[in-house]
C-alpha cells in the first residue's frame, strides 16, 4: 500500500526527499545483515540475451562477453531464420552458450523470467542484456573484479550510454560494431539494465530488465529492496535520482549503428511490445536519439585489440 501511495506522488522534491530518507535506512539495514559469501557455483557471472536475426552481430558479441570475463551465456532464438545456428554452433559444442529456441511473440520478458528459473542454482549473477548492448568497464578488466563488492546486494543497475549512426547510412562491414560506432551522447541515461544476484534470501517480485525489486525478510519483516547503483545507493524511483556520470562502468547501447540497420531493425519488429514498434516506427523517435550524439566516446577501444585477437582465433578454430 505504501509503494503505491509513494509512486503517485508527482512532485520531484518530495520523491526525492523521500529517496533520500530510504535509502539512509536501507543502508543501515544493510550494515546490520550479515555478510554472507556467496555460494559456490558453476558460473560467478552469466549473460542472458534475446535475439531475431542477429547473426551478423552474434560473434562479436559473443566474444566481447568472453573478453571481460563472463562464464557463460544463455540465448534465446526468437524465429530466427539467418544463420545464427552456424554461428553459434562452436559456442554451443565448447560449452560456453546455451542456445535455447523461444517461439512466442512480444516475450522478452518472459524469457528473462525462463533464464532466470532455468539457471539461477548455477549461477550467481545473471545479466539481462540485448545483442546491441555491451557492458563497458572503464578501470577493472574483468567483469569479476568489479562486482565482488556488490556480492551483499540483490541486483545493480548499470545505465546506457546511448551510442547513434556516426552519419553512415550504411555499415562498414570491414570493422566491428564497437570498433566504428563512437559518436555518443555526452552523458549516461537515465535507464540501464539490470545485473541480478541469485543469493537465496532475496526473491525477484518480478523479472524486467530495467528495474528489479527483490524481497528479503529480516528479524521477520519482509522488505522490498530496489536495485543500487554503482555508488551503492537504492534506486527506489530511478527516474528521479541524479544519474552518477563519474562512474566506472556502462553499457555501451548500439541503439541504431547506421540508419539503415535501424530500419532493419523496425521492420523486423519488437520483441517487447506492439506499443515499441509503433514507437520505433516515427521517424522523430530515430532523429531525437541521434540529434543527442555529440561527442567521440571510444572508452570500450581498451578491449578491441583483445577482442580482434578473440575473433581471430575463433575463426582459425572453425
Amino acid at each position: 500500500m505504501v509503494s503505491h501511495v509513494l509512486f503517485k506522488i508527482k512532485n520531484d522534491k518530495i520523491l526525492r526527499a523521500i529517496q533520500c530518507i530510504l535509502n539512509c535506512i536501507y543502508q543501515l539495514i544493510f550494515l546490520l545483515i550479515k555478510n554472507k559469501p556467496m555460494t559456490h557455483k558453476k558460473y560467478y557471472f552469466c549473460v542472458c540475451g534475446i535475439f531475431k536475426d542477429e547473426g551478423k552481430y552474434l560473434k562479436e558479441w559473443v566474444e566481447y562477453y568472453r573478453v571481460i570475463g563472463t562464464d557463460h551465456i544463455y540465448l534465446y532464438n526468437n524465429n530466427s531464420i539467418d544463420n545464427y545456428q552456424e554461428i553459434l554452433r562452436p559456442y554451443v559444442e565448447t560449452g560456453f552458450v546455451t542456445l535455447l529456441e523461444w517461439p512466442k511473440l512480444h516475450s522478452q520478458m518472459e524469457a528473462y523470467a525462463d533464464c532466470y528459473t532455468r539457471f539461477k542454482d548455477e549461477t550467481n549473477w545473471i545479466a539481462f542484456f540485448d545483442i546491441d548492448e555491451f557492458l563497458c568497464l572503464l578501470k577493472e578488466k574483468n567483469i569479476r573484479d568489479f562486482l565482488i563488492r556488490y556480492e551483499k546486494y540483490p541486483s545493480l543497475m548499470v545505465y546506457w550510454l546511448l551510442f547513434g549512426t556516426n552519419g553512415q547510412l550504411k555499415p562498414k562491414r570491414d570493422k566491428l560494431v564497437i570498433e566504428q560506432y563512437t559518436c555518443s551522447w555526452p552523458h549516461l541515461s537515465d535507464t540501464g539494465k539490470i545485473i541480478l544476484s541469485t543469493q537465496e534470501r532475496y526473491a525477484p517480485t518480478r523479472i524486467y530488465h530495467h528495474h528489479i525489486v527483490n524481497k528479503c525478510k529480516f528479524l521477520g519483516i519482509t522488505f522490498y529492496i530496489p536495485p543500487v547503483n554503482e555508488f551503492s545507493r537504492f534506486l527506489f524511483f530511478p527516474r528521479i535520482e541524479n544519474t552518477p556520470q563519474n562512474g566506472s562502468i556502462q553499457i555501451n547501447h548500439y541503439f541504431s549503428k547506421s540508419y539503415s540497420e535501424f530500419i532493419s531493425k523496425i521492420e523486423k519488429g519488437d520483441v517487447v511490445s506492439k506499443q515499441n514498434e509503433q514507437i520505433r516506427q516515427k521517424k522523430e523517435f530515430f532523429f531525437n536519439h541521434e540529434m543527442g550524439n555529440t561527442v567521440d566516446n571510444k572508452s570500450i577501444y581498451r578491449f578491441l585489440i583483445s577482442l580482434k585477437l578473440r575473433l581471430m582465433e575463433a575463426s582459425d578454430d572453425i
